[in-house]
């Protein structure tokens, strides 16, 4: 009597390449209509924001820096006036809310039109992240489903800096054991964006990379001694007085809580008091930790351990925007590795699968239905990858 064969998953390969060629369809015809449409350096709909949206607050920081004000990008009004030089018929206001240390690495934008320079940044910060990416994606045929995941697109469409930081963090993962001072530098030029950054020094010292810790923390330190003599010490001030506009914004809602993926943006989003919602958050951070010094004192596959890494980071800051989801192509494409060279496990597929969608799957929850998946999704891969680690 014949043994009865295994049922096939439904999420098989020609299924999810599939999927991705309708994503990319969908991208492809997306950007031929802004093409097309844009007029005066504006997006078509909505009406008065640019191209790149959130970019024009990069080009405005840049001009105000170049000519000698850079702390004036932390008051609105005087960074609105900068993103009218770049685009004069732009109605929309974008705040700088970042850390000095981004303006060297946004510094000459300005020194082109708004367009170019938008241009140049994307040119090259996205080769930067498929340059990393090369290690984690050792299938050829899997790159369509890293051009057509939801976040590079999402990126893109923002003009923002999430291939720049997901390269850095790629890059140093892949040379954490053969370059560790290497390693250890780009992590501190992930000081860029700290709150990205917050993870890194747990996992060095709990695996005793101190070359890389090392080498991290002096590079923040020249980081910081840079930016301290080119632009003196009022931007620093600035950018502490900025950071109470920041937070108010983030619990109140100016800042979209439906664009986000954090579980304190998630509980305010469901009617949740602000004390609350810092609680619950706290918590969920507290475990995050917890689980990321777990898998790097644990003699586990280096890509299990990085995966944990990064889909902690994004429960660890209460404020995390969907491009910054850039980062999370690399834990998919390290878990898949790992499952098709040991074999899936149950429900592996479909947390892959849900993650790969959640850039674009989040937003639109949110806004339909008012659920905060993003946070959900997230810790449910958190949760696979700590399994995978537990249990070889």
């Amino acid at each position: 009597m014949r043994a009865p064969t295994a049922r096939a998953h439904w999420l098989n390969a020609d299924r999810t390449f599939g999927y991705a060629k309708v994503f990319m369809a969908w991208y492809i015809l997306v950007f031929i209509g802004i093409v097309v449409l844009s007029k005066n350096g504006l997006m078509p709909k909505p009406e008065g924001m640019p191209v790149g949206t959130d970019f024009i607050a990069f080009w405005g920081a840049s001009y105000l820096a170049l000519h000698g004000h850079a702390a004036d990008a932390y008051e609105l009004a005087n960074l609105f006036a900068a993103q009218q030089v770049a685009v004069p018929a732009s109605t929309a206001v974008y705040a700088w809310s970042y850390p000095p240390t981004f303006y060297l690495a946004v510094l000459p934008l300005a020194l082109m039109p708004y367009l170019t320079a938008y241009g140049v940044f994307m040119a090259t910060t996205f080769p930067a992240f498929l340059a990393a990416m090369r290690r984690a994606v050792p299938y050829p045929r899997a790159w369509l489903l890293v051009f057509a995941f939801p976040a590079v697109a999402i990126n893109l469409g923002h003009g923002q800096n999430g291939f720049l930081t997901a390269a850095l963090a790629g890059f140093a993962m892949a040379l954490l054991d053969r370059r560790p001072v290497v390693a250890g530098v780009l992590i501190g030029l992930l000081s860029i964006k700290p709150h990205l950054a917050v993870l890194f020094p747990v996992a060095l010292l709990v695996s005793r990379r101190w070359a890389a810790f090392a080498a991290a923390a002096g590079t923040v330190a020249g980081f910081l001694a840079i930016c301290l003599g080119v632009f003196g010490p009022g931007v620093f001030e600035a950018f502490m007085r900025s950071a109470g506009f920041t937070q108010a914004a983030l619990e109140s809602g100016v800042l979209p809580w439906t664009k986000m993926t954090t579980f304190f943006a998630g509980m305010r989003m469901i009617g949740t008091p602000i004390a609350a919602a810092y609680a619950v958050h706290i918590a969920v951070a507290i475990l995050a930790i917890a689980a990321t010094a777990y898998a790097w004192a644990k003699d586990a596959p280096e890509r299990l351990r990085a995966s944990m890494l990064f889909v902690a980071t994004f429960l660890i800051s209460p404020y995390a925007y969907w491009y910054d989801l850039v980062w999370l192509a690399f834990p998919i494409a390290w878990m898949a590795s790992e499952a098709l060279q040991t074999g899936w496990r149950r429900g592996e597929r479909e947390i892959l699968f849900v993650a790969w969608l959640m850039p674009l799957l989040s937003p639109l929850t949110a806004m339909a239905l008012g659920v905060p998946v993003g946070a959900i999704v997230l810790l449910c891969f958190a949760g696979v990858v700590l399994q995978r680690i537990r249990q070889p």
